[in-house]
Protein backbone atom coordinates (compact mmCIF):
# COMPACT_ATOMS: atom_id res chain seq x y z
CA UNK A 1 0.00 0.00 0.00
CA UNK A 2 1.23 3.17 -0.87
CA UNK A 3 0.01 5.23 2.25
CA UNK A 4 1.26 3.45 5.17
CA UNK A 5 0.66 6.01 7.93
CA UNK A 6 -3.18 5.30 6.87
CA UNK A 7 -2.81 1.83 6.82
CA UNK A 8 -1.37 1.93 10.38
CA UNK A 9 -4.30 3.14 11.78
CA UNK A 10 -6.09 0.39 10.80
CA UNK A 11 -4.16 -2.11 12.33
CA UNK A 12 -4.57 -3.03 15.98
CA UNK A 13 -2.38 -5.45 17.18
CA UNK A 14 0.71 -5.49 20.24
CA UNK A 15 3.11 -7.18 17.55
CA UNK A 16 5.67 -5.57 15.15
CA UNK A 17 4.53 -5.24 11.76
CA UNK A 18 6.01 -6.83 8.90
CA UNK A 19 5.68 -4.81 5.74
CA UNK A 20 6.42 -6.13 2.34
CA UNK A 21 8.48 -3.28 0.57
CA UNK A 22 6.84 -3.58 -2.81
CA UNK A 23 7.08 0.20 -3.91
CA UNK A 24 11.02 0.37 -2.34
CA UNK A 25 9.36 3.91 -0.32
CA UNK A 26 10.66 2.86 3.10
CA UNK A 27 9.75 5.78 5.71
CA UNK A 28 10.81 4.91 9.28
CA UNK A 29 7.91 4.51 11.31
CA UNK A 30 7.66 2.81 14.76
CA UNK A 31 6.98 -0.66 14.71
CA UNK A 32 7.71 -1.80 11.43
CA UNK A 33 9.82 -4.55 10.04
CA UNK A 34 10.22 -3.91 6.06
CA UNK A 35 11.33 -6.43 4.01
CA UNK A 36 12.09 -6.79 0.31
CA UNK A 37 11.38 -9.55 -1.83
CA UNK A 38 11.48 -10.36 -5.48
CA UNK A 39 8.20 -10.81 -7.41
CA UNK A 40 9.06 -14.69 -7.44
CA UNK A 41 9.25 -14.57 -3.74
CA UNK A 42 5.90 -12.23 -3.47
CA UNK A 43 4.34 -14.54 -5.75
CA UNK A 44 4.60 -17.15 -3.39
CA UNK A 45 3.88 -15.76 -0.48
CA UNK A 46 0.73 -14.66 -1.98
CA UNK A 47 0.00 -18.06 -2.91
CA UNK A 48 1.14 -19.72 0.33
CA UNK A 49 -1.36 -17.27 2.25
CA UNK A 50 -4.45 -17.11 -0.58
CA UNK A 51 -4.28 -13.86 -0.63
CA UNK A 52 -6.61 -12.16 -2.90
CA UNK A 53 -7.01 -8.60 -1.65
CA UNK A 54 -4.80 -6.40 0.08
CA UNK A 55 -3.90 -5.02 2.42
CA UNK A 56 -4.32 -7.44 4.95
CA UNK A 57 -2.65 -8.65 8.17
CA UNK A 58 -2.29 -12.20 9.36
CA UNK A 59 -0.46 -13.07 12.52
CA UNK A 60 2.91 -15.33 11.64
CA UNK A 61 3.95 -16.98 14.91
CA UNK A 62 7.78 -18.49 15.26
CA UNK A 63 7.94 -22.07 16.83
CA UNK A 64 11.43 -22.60 16.08
CA UNK A 65 14.56 -20.40 15.13
CA UNK A 66 13.67 -20.92 11.63
CA UNK A 67 10.02 -22.27 11.45
CA UNK A 68 7.43 -19.44 11.05
CA UNK A 69 3.58 -20.29 10.75
CA UNK A 70 0.40 -18.35 10.00
CA UNK A 71 -1.07 -17.94 13.73
CA UNK A 72 -4.44 -16.47 12.51
CA UNK A 73 -6.77 -16.23 9.34
CA UNK A 74 -6.40 -13.42 6.85
CA UNK A 75 -8.12 -10.14 7.22
CA UNK A 76 -8.41 -7.60 4.22
CA UNK A 77 -8.34 -4.28 6.14
CA UNK A 78 -10.65 -1.69 4.74
CA UNK A 79 -8.77 2.06 4.22
CA UNK A 80 -10.79 4.07 2.56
Amino acid sequence: MNNLENLIKHVKTAYPILAVDIFQKRKIYPNIIYTTAGINTIIKLIQYLNIYEVPVVVNIKRYHKLLYKQDSPLKVINVK
